[in-house]
């Protein structure tokens, strides 16, 4: 039996790949910029809210446990989200973006 290439069967794309150099380079480069998004998600990820809020708020939250903060920081999420469905809603008519959207 005769190979596909021998037949003309490849397709242009993959004899394209094999033939070109600069292919490998850009699947290298797409390949370190996936490691370096991935890495960036990672390290984000090991950086809790407390630790953002510490961070932001400084030496006054130093009295403040984690736990606690964690409520003070749920909450203000809770009022955030509730000032800006308000706010959508005088905006679009009595709908939310995400109503709007078909998402809610």
């Amino acid at each position: 039996m005769t190979q596909p290439e021998q037949l003309g069967l490849l397709s242009t794309d993959t004899a394209r790949r094999k033939a070109s150099p600069t292919f490998e380079a850009v699947v290298r480069q797409h390949g370190q910029t996936l490691d370096t998004a991935i890495q960036r998600i990672f390290s984000a990820a090991d950086e809790t809210k407390q630790d953002k809020a510490r961070q932001i708020m400084g030496d006054s939250l130093s009295a403040i446990s984690d736990e606690e903060l964690e409520v003070y920081l749920t909450e203000l999420q809770h009022l955030l989200d509730g000032w800006l469905d308000t706010f959508e809603r005088q905006a679009f008519g009595g709908e939310t973006l995400k109503e709007l959207l078909g998402q809610g």
